[in-house]
């Protein structure tokens, strides 16, 4: 798995290799982007284990997690969407994925 740190409020979490891997594109490592990569890279792996049981080929799996931080204090996240892109899943088997995607 590879995390890209896009920007200070954006990750992107590519299936590649065995390994894990921070990249730094445009933001520094921040508690913010841990979490987002934690909530993705949890989503990541039910998502091939669920594939795996279903033959599915995983190449080229990507989640992207975004989130807002509140203005006021305490600082805290008020809102994250993540974004599954999964060019090998057959169309009919998305809402299946969706769902094992929700056990995150």
């Amino acid at each position: 798995m590879r995390l890209i740190l896009e920007t200070s409020d954006r990750i992107r979490l590519e299936m590649v290799g065995d390994d894990f891997e921070i990249v730094a594109e445009k933001a520094d490592l921040s508690p913010y982007h841990l979490l987002a990569g934690s909530l993705a890279s949890c989503t990541a792996l039910v998502l091939v284990s669920w594939a795996n049981g279903a033959g599915l080929d995983t190449r080229g799996m990507t989640l992207s997690v975004s989130w807002v931080v509140a203005e006021d204090r305490p600082k805290r996240v008020t809102h994250i969407d993540m974004n599954l892109y999964w060019p090998g899943l057959p169309a009919g088997r998305l809402a299946a994925a969706e769902r094992a995607a929700d056990l995150c």
